[in-house]
Formats: structure tokens, sequence, C-alpha cells
């Protein structure tokens, strides 16, 4: 009873930005509350716009749900808020998923998003698919 209380602990200073989780940590935890409580108290601005942007039906349906859990999971253990997430957040994360061998659809959804908001650079790749694949020089020196 003790560790549950102390997760409960973890993740409230987490939504409030004071500590980082890793995602292998966060992997393992399960709590309905998690998305809710970061997404009003660590970037509610942020998350608003992305609803906008999204609309009801995707920002609502399960796909959604995971994209969004997703987000927040970025934002625990990077910080900051939805525009602090950067592409190589985005790779990492599914990175971490590959090592903890969880499989996820949701990586599209939840990078698409960010592109759609508008907060990733103009060079940043237009997708993670396949990315993780790629090996070797990607372009000529200059």
């Amino acid at each position: 009873m003790r560790w549950k209380y102390a997760q409960i602990g973890l993740l409230t200073l987490a939504s409030a930005d004071v500590l980082r989780l890793p995602l292998l940590w966060q992997f393992g935890y399960r709590t309905t509350h998690l998305r809710p409580l970061v997404e009003r108290t660590r970037d509610p601005e942020g998350v608003a716009r992305l609803q906008e942007v999204v609309g009801p039906k995707w920002w609502e349906s399960i796909q959604g749900g995971r994209a969004r859990l997703t987000l927040v999971r970025i934002m625990i253990a990077k910080g900051g808020g939805l525009a602090d997430i950067t592409p190589g957040d985005a790779f990492e994360y599914g990175t971490e998923m590959r090592k903890a061998g969880i499989a996820s659809r949701t990586t599209p959804l939840f990078y698409s998003w960010l592109r759609d908001l508008g907060t990733l650079p103009p060079d940043a790749p237009t997708t993670l698919r396949l990315l993780h694949r790629v090996t070797g020089q990607l372009s000529t020196p200059v």
C-alpha cells in the first residue's frame, strides 16, 4: 500500500514539472488519472489549442486517447509543454516502446498532431514511420 502512495506522489510531482519520470517507468504504471491531471496542470493552453486543431471526433476516440497519453508521457519524461516536444523526443518514445516490447499504433497520430499544431520545425521528418530502420549517412557532407 505504501508503494501506491509513493507512485501517486511521484505522478503529482511529475505533473507539476518538479521531476521527470522515465518512459520505461511510465510504461509499467497504469492509471486513468494521469492524462487528465497533466492536461489540466502542465499545459492547459497548448492542450486546448491541440483539441481545437484535431477536432472532437479524433480527440474523444480511443486512438485519440492513446495519442494524448503519448504526449502526456513525453511531457512527463522531458518536461515542458506540447510546444517543447521535439522530433527527437517523439523518436525516442518509439525507441523506448520497442525496447519495452510494446507495440504502438499511436506514434503516427500523436506526431501528426504535433505537425498540425505547428510546433515542429519545418525541416522535421514528415513521419516517424520506419525512421528507426534508417542507418548510415543520410546526406552528403558539406
